[in-house]
């Protein structure tokens, strides 16, 4: 349990850490583990219907570069441990947006529509489970070149070490005639991002989410993190120490 603070407790615990406002108590719980990235190193892997040469350009910051899925196939994520992931964010492909608008929109409201996301803690080519519709809301309103789209996984979401990001087949019944083929459009990612962890500050829709970090609390409860805690608490009240 941490003890209850004050002024000169905070004094006193945090000039001994060499702690002194809020940017070196970041430092402190970064160098601490205590405050870790929610952005995950993931390792993109091509699955069926996959087109493009190089399925690491969802991941190098290039919005003008990505990958593209046809229907029945999918982008896998390898997390590279066990996370319950929390958000997944995308950038989809739209450089066409301001020359053809409606054209793009449709065509990216179509592919999006057929989205998924789905996780899997057996291997990267079976045992995946539905977690939720990639972008739930109507597209059509949200979609920019250059911007994140969020989707928040469901909040039970189990530990998951396989990722994929799959784009449902069109029913038969619903194949397109050949004046209809925007209705077959693939879907084209230019940057994917899976976070974990409780996001408590929104993030930025035309930045990567690199800046994004949450408390891990299994940490703190460590008798080796005492000190830590106390000075984490002592930086919710503002207690720093008086220069």
């Amino acid at each position: 349990n941490v003890p209850a603070v004050s002024s000169q407790g905070c004094n006193a615990e945090m000039v001994k850490q060499g702690v002194y406002d809020g940017h070196t108590l970041m430092l402190h719980a970064l160098d601490r583990n205590v405050l870790q990235p929610t952005l995950l190193h993931t390792t993109p892997f091509a699955g069926p219907g996959v087109t493009g040469d190089d399925v690491a350009k969802v991941l190098d910051g290039n919005l003008s570069s990505g990958v593209s899925i046809d229907g029945g196939g999918y982008l896998g994520l390898d997390l590279g441990h066990v996370y319950r992931a929390s958000t997944v964010r995308v950038v989809l492909c739209n450089t066409e947006v301001s020359r053809a608008p409606q054209n793009q929109l449709q065509r990216a409201s179509q592919a999006m529509r057929r989205a998924r996301i789905e996780g899997s803690n057996v291997s990267s080519t079976s045992g995946f489970v539905h977690l939720a519709a990639l972008l739930p809301l109507q597209a059509s309103l949200y979609i920019a070149h250059g911007v994140y789209l969020s989707t928040p996984l469901p909040a039970h979401t189990h530990g998951i070490r396989w990722m994929r990001i799959m784009l449902d087949p069109l029913h038969p019944a619903t194949q397109p005639t050949p004046f209809q083929a925007n209705t077959h459009a693939p879907l084209c990612l230019a940057e994917v991002e899976v976070h974990t962890g409780e996001i408590r500050q929104g993030l930025s829709q035309v930045e990567p989410g690199s800046c994004s970090y949450h408390l891990n609390l299994d940490v703190l409860y460590q008798a080796d993190y005492n000190e830590t805690a106390y000075m984490l608490k002592c930086g919710a009240y503002s207690l720093f120490p008086v220069a």
